[in-house]
């Protein structure tokens, strides 16, 4: 009987050893496609176990909670969701108003300056070393950690943004491309109630956010930038401005 009991001892921790590793295999893997996912895996253990000294990781939770809303039938969500995506507008552009507007335009809106974009290595570190280190990356799946520590590329990259910003041909199309997810809404899980969040390449975004200070300091120096505006305004959060002008508004009627 005791020679039975330790054999089966043996199994036992043979059986957690070998599924210990199994979960570390699967993490590795899913680490090297989204590190953005294990890390949010890591922090609900920590909030789900937060007056515990030694949170335990639980396998197979996070798989339940993902397979817990999954479309029975994936091409019915695209089909819905392709309609809305490619459909083409079907506005008057010959509108005659449209030339009054471009008028307007032209008289408030001075010409661009003809001068080349200039952008340094250390410009673009520097912009680059502002983004989230594991912020969702794109088609491309590179997140901004790497390119942080890639110093070698850091030269040829700014010298192709430059080329990029001073050409007039189209980049090329996976440049901009972009992986969109569908984000269940509250209520009935169905294909149109879902919020589209569309992540794209961590270096176009890089790209975009050096053309953010010259772009900037033309709106400054023009002064083209109405005050009441919030949303997409260097060092302004829109909605935070918005919510506390409407409790004041609130407050004071």
């Amino acid at each position: 009987m005791e020679k039975q009991k330790s054999r089966l001892r043996k199994v036992k921790r043979g059986y957690w050893r070998r599924k210990k590793q199994e979960d570390a295999r699967r993490m590795n893997a899913q680490f090297e496609l989204d590190p953005g996912r294990v890390y949010s895996d890591f922090r609900r253990v920590i909030d789900d176990h937060s007056e515990v000294a030694k949170p335990k990781y639980v396998h197979g939770q996070e798989d339940n909670e993902s397979q817990r809303n999954v479309f029975s039938n994936a091409e019915e969500a695209t089909t819905f969701w392709r309609t809305l995506w490619k459909a083409q507008g079907a506005g008057n552009v010959k509108a005659e108003w449209l030339d009054e507007v471009r008028d307007a335009i032209r008289e408030k809106v001075p010409v661009p300056p003809e001068k080349n974009f200039e952008l340094s290595a250390k410009q673009a570190e520097k912009v680059i070393m502002k983004k989230r280190n594991w912020s969702a990356p794109g088609p491309d799946r590179i997140v901004n950690f790497w390119w942080k520590r890639a110093n070698c590329l850091h030269v040829g990259i700014v010298r192709a943004f430059q080329v990029i910003a001073q050409s007039d041909q189209d980049v090329p199309l996976w440049f901009t491309e972009g992986r969109t997810s569908l984000i269940p809404k509250p209520g009935e899980f169905s294909s149109e109630n879902q919020r589209p969040i569309t992540c794209l390449n961590t270096v176009y975004k890089w790209f975009t956010s050096c053309l953010l200070e010259p772009v900037n300091s033309h709106l400054e120096d023009y002064d083209l930038m109405e005050g009441e505006q919030h949303g997409a305004k260097e060092k302004c959060s829109g909605t935070t401005d918005n919510l506390l002008i409407d409790r004041m508004v609130c407050q004071d009627s």
